[in-house]
């Protein structure tokens, strides 16, 4: 089973801040613009795919086509995503996925399953013991449940759930070589046994259903595409159909590097959950910016959006979009300056993270009751 493609390249592509117009190398295709239409006549389109963050797709058609047939004909749809739990909180590079997840539950109606790949994580991590793992489970949970915050939303961890992955996985187990493992995941034999399993177990979602008619819709960002790229190449030899995949391609990026993304892996360079709207104020305060080194040369030469962390931060979850276009053409124009564009992304910052502490301290209370 030869698949042109890796998570290595992929990865070393992300980390060295590529940003592709496209990834058909990789299987995917842009979202078009007659997709978009369609799926406008649902209801409104999410933010992150209106503005273009996520726009890789990969069999959105069938899935449309799904969704337009009467109830009776329909078949079952369910929605997929995940986290490795790697630190406490989640951070401001993690909404997207989430959210595209949430809203892709409401267009279809079906469940939206959330994976907690733990297992993943602790064979990953040579400092992080299964005790600090399980705490990161825990509160990146309660962070999720307050991005999500449906009725149709149903959360796993893997060390919880093994039995029913264990089982989901067997056929894909019978059918996968380990070649294929060793050239997707850049696998040797120095590798830990768990990250040969660890795949298996993040594809299984895709083929939960035991209806063979059923649609698993993938929401991710595309440097987990390559699990998902093996789950199609496999789904017609263990009797599924291929999950179908919308990805983001743009990552939210560190606060000091706009060319990178927002990693946990650097603390100073990440908005968390749970940051104070006084730290918030400290982060975004010495973010890098894309305008110029004086006033003067600003007002003349005009901001670059796409090299300001502010920026690309309104961008994500600056919901008014009269707002967002004059604050892009302002600051090209040199007519709004980078302070006025970081006191305003912190001000959204603040008022979403509100929002989530708000969900989440009552999603805590409601468990306890």
């Amino acid at each position: 089973m030869k698949l042109l493609f890796s998570a290595v390249i992929i990865g070393l592509w992300i980390s060295q801040g590529h940003v592709m117009k496209s990834w058909e190398r990789f299987g995917l295709s842009l979202i078009k613009s007659d997709q978009l239409q369609r799926l406008a006549i649902y209801g409104e389109i999410p933010l992150c795919m209106k503005r273009g963050l996520v726009d890789q797709q990969i069999d959105l058609d069938v899935l449309l086509d799904a969704i337009d047939l009467p109830a009776s004909r329909r078949p079952p749809i369910y929605v997929y995503t995940g986290r490795g739990p790697s630190s406490l909180r989640l951070h401001w590079g993690h909404p997207i996925p989430f959210q595209l997840a949430n809203w892709l539950s409401g267009l279809t109606g079906g469940p939206l399953h959330v994976q907690l790949s733990n297992d993943e994580k602790f064979y990953a991590s040579d400092t992080q013991s299964l005790l600090d793992i399980e705490r990161f489970t825990v509160e990146n949970e309660r962070d999720i449940r307050a991005i999500c915050n449906t009725d149709r939303l149903f959360m796993s961890r893997n060390t919880q759930n093994i039995a029913d992955l264990y089982t989901t996985a067997m056929p894909m187990a019978k059918a996968l070589p380990i070649g294929t493992l060793r050239e997707v995941f850049g696998l040797d034999d120095s590798a830990p046994i768990g990250r040969f399993l660890q795949p298996l177990w993040q594809m299984a979602p895709c083929f939960a259903d035991p209806d063979p008619r059923a649609l698993c819709v993938v929401a991710c960002a595309v440097d987990q595409y390559p699990y998902f790229r093996v789950a199609r190449a496999v789904a017609e030899r263990v009797g599924k159909r291929k999950p179908i995949v919308i990805a983001a391609s743009q990552f939210i990026p560190a606060l000091d590097n706009p060319g990178s993304k927002m990693s946990a892996s650097s603390p100073k360079s990440c908005i968390f959950f749970g940051d104070t709207p006084e730290v918030v104020h400290s982060k975004l305060s010495r973010a890098v910016s894309g305008g110029g080194r004086t006033i003067e040369e600003h007002r003349e030469r005009g901001g670059d959006t796409s090299r300001d962390v502010a920026m690309q931060l309104l961008r994500a979850f600056l919901e008014d979009e009269a707002e967002w276009t004059g604050l892009v053409e302002g600051y090209k124009r040199g007519i709004i300056l980078t302070a006025q564009v970081k006191k305003r992304a912190i001000g959204v910052v603040n008022e979403l993270l509100a929002g989530i502490e708000k969900r989440r301290n009552e999603s805590i209370k409601a468990s306890c009751e």
